[in-house]
């Protein structure tokens, strides 16, 4: 685990690479309302950021584990896209930004699994598309991903 000074020295100075978990059970997208920044008090996707040497498919298993106390089976991802994300302000303060390059992964939910929520997050609820769309709570970095999973949808 890194200390919180060469964290933030790291975020500084380079780019940082997360993935996404975009969750979609009956046509709708589970957003999970923040309490932490970047995205403070913003409805986002589960995502965490990708330790070196971490696969995708770990990375994806973790967030669904720390972020929503659900497995998940890897194999059954379908990239979205890679998006940058790039903030004003970093986890502690708004003396300089952070990027992220991540990678949104879409999963069909097993409907048997109960989400449980976790110290980063408020509330979880499922969004209908039209809810992301026209929420201003939801962030715009979601809101990009409408596209993509409108033509995941279809088909």
């Amino acid at each position: 685990m890194l200390k919180t000074e060469k964290y933030l020295d790291i975020i500084k100075h380079t780019t940082l690479t997360a993935v996404d978990l975009i969750l979609i059970k009956d046509n709708r997208v589970l957003v999970g309302l923040r309490k932490n920044q970047p995205a403070k008090n913003m409805w986002f996707t589960p995502g965490v950021r990708t330790y070196k040497y971490e696969t995708q498919n770990d990375a994806l298993k973790r967030v669904a584990d720390s972020e929503l106390g659900i497995k998940i089976n890897p194999q059954n991802k379908k990239l979205l896209g890679v998006y940058d994300h790039i903030y004003y302000l970093n986890f502690q303060n708004d003396n300089f930004g952070t990027h992220y390059i991540v990678n949104a992964y879409l999963f069909k939910m097993d409907s048997h699994q109960e989400i449980k929520i976790d110290p980063q997050h408020e509330e979880f609820k499922w969004m209908t598309l039209e809810e992301i769309e026209y929420n201003q709570s939801v962030h715009k970095f979601v809101k990009n991903y409408l596209p993509q999973i409108k033509n995941f949808l279809k088909n």
